[in-house]
């Protein structure tokens, strides 16, 4: 078909076909440009190990069964530093959080049983803020308790109603002075029916302590066990309670989590060399990328992996399981019938089919970023990898010269977390030396 022409004059033709192209110019740019961003969200690190010369050296200890009232303890479920070098932990069995100064020596207790102010039912995990403020998340107690760096008691901070909480492992203080649960604090709401909802992800949670703890969700990881659709129930009957769980599982990539100093998160939540660098708000901002390629599980990983369990919890005298009812009391399982349970639950575990590459990361307070390769076999822990505050590859030490702390602290401090030839729980104080 032929159009008529329009009336103009040359003059309009041009300056319209020259807008055009300005036009395509412009998407152009935006796309290379669009293109570029894109490209710098993921930095490739070298794929060739580098050794990297570094040291600990033994400032103090503490625990011992011989040592002083103070420093026997049943089970340190938590340590952390505040920015005085004051180091803080939870003696979950005792009920108490310890306090120690530079040099090791003691400052001050808090806590202790019971359900007055300042008191603990269920003591699970704990966090510091920079001045001191200690937190201690409760299960007892459904909620928070919060002591001054002196020891003194503040408040207790209690959750929603209708909601759990279950952190794992270490708590993070946010710049914000909010917590940070690293995977491991998911949230169930109990549903009509009285259940419990179990998530699709393995959100990485901040909880904001004012009048009730507010929860937000700064992340959601990859939650392998819900990849297949929503995870059956195993349902246990003890002590009155009924007890449900989804079935053990190994070799899952775990939720990994460390806090930059100024507020970013470093996060590993599947089976690559793959760390996220998220802003303070959870959106990703980078991706750190070794080409290390997950190693399938085997047969022979899967029985190693079994047994592994087993002496693992022969070695910790038996699994302590304690269940709070829709009443708000805590009631626990008689011990052979937990370890019956536990023994039960290992033998029908459920495997991934792969082994992650990565096994712990940390973040110091000079922003570095420590990373745990797993070993070659079951239970063995590989090289740990070091990256700098803007995610540069800076070296690799051997599995026998170093691991990630427990806690780390200002000026090079780093706390483990051991138990000495008696089995005595201790808390070993080193400074890490570069050199």
């Amino acid at each position: 078909m032929i159009r008529p022409a329009l009336p103009s004059d040359n003059g309009s033709v041009k300056r319209f076909g020259g807008l055009r192209l300005l036009l395509l110019l412009l998407l152009c740019l935006l796309q290379g440009l669009t293109g570029s961003l894109q490209a710098q969200s993921r930095v490739d690190l070298p794929a060739q190990d580098r050794s990297l010369s570094m040291a600990f050296e033994d400032v103090y200890s503490v625990g011992s069964m011989v040592g002083e009232v103070w420093e026997t303890f049943s089970q340190i479920a938590g340590v952390a530093f505040d920015d005085g070098g004051n180091l803080y932990l939870l003696d979950a069995d005792n009920f108490r959080v310890v306090k120690v100064g530079p040099d090791g020596g003691f400052l001050a207790e808090m806590g202790g049983e019971g359900g007055g102010p300042g008191e603990f039912g269920m003591p699970l995990a704990l966090a510091v803020s920079k001045d001191g403020e200690v937190r201690v998340f409760d299960m007892g107690h459904g909620g928070f308790s919060v002591f001054a760096s002196d020891g003194i008691y503040k408040t207790s901070v209690p959750l929603a109603p209708g909601t759990m909480i279950f952190p794992s492992g270490g708590l993070l203080t946010h710049p914000s002075g909010a917590v940070v649960s690293p995977g491991g604090g998911v949230v169930r709401t109990r549903s009509g029916g009285g259940g419990l909802e179990l998530p699709a992800t393995v959100p990485v949670h901040l909880f904001t302590l004012a009048d009730e703890v507010k929860v937000d969700t700064l992340y959601e990881a990859w939650n392998p066990a819900t990849a297949g659709g929503t995870p059956s129930l195993e349902t246990t009957e003890g002590a009155g309670v009924r007890f449900q769980a989804p079935p053990m599982r190994a070799f899952d990539p775990e939720t990994l989590a460390g806090i930059f100093p100024d507020g970013r998160i470093a996060l590993v939540d599947s089976t690559t060399y793959d760390v996220k660098v998220l802003s303070p708000h959870g959106q990703l901002q980078q991706t750190l990328h070794r080409s290390f390629t997950p190693r399938e599980v085997t047969r022979r990983d899967r029985d190693a992996e079994k047994e592994r369990r087993l002496a693992e919890m022969e070695a910790s005298g038996g699994p302590r399981i304690v269940m709070r009812t829709d009443d708000g009391n805590t009631s626990s399982m008689a011990s052979g019938q937990a370890k019956a349970m536990m023994e039960a639950r290992i033998e029908s575990m459920v495997f991934a089919s792969e082994i992650p590459v990565l096994a712990g990361l940390g973040v110091d307070w000079d922003g570095r970023v420590w990373l745990r390769r797993h070993g070659a076999r079951v239970g063995e822990e590989g090289p740990l990898d070091l990256l700098g505050s803007e995610g540069a590859y800076l070296g690799t030490v051997p599995p026998e010269l170093g691991r990630i702390p427990d806690a780390f602290g200002p000026n090079g401090l780093a706390a483990f977390i051991e138990e000495d030839e008696l089995g005595i729980p201790r808390v070993v104080v080193q400074r890490v030396v570069f050199r």
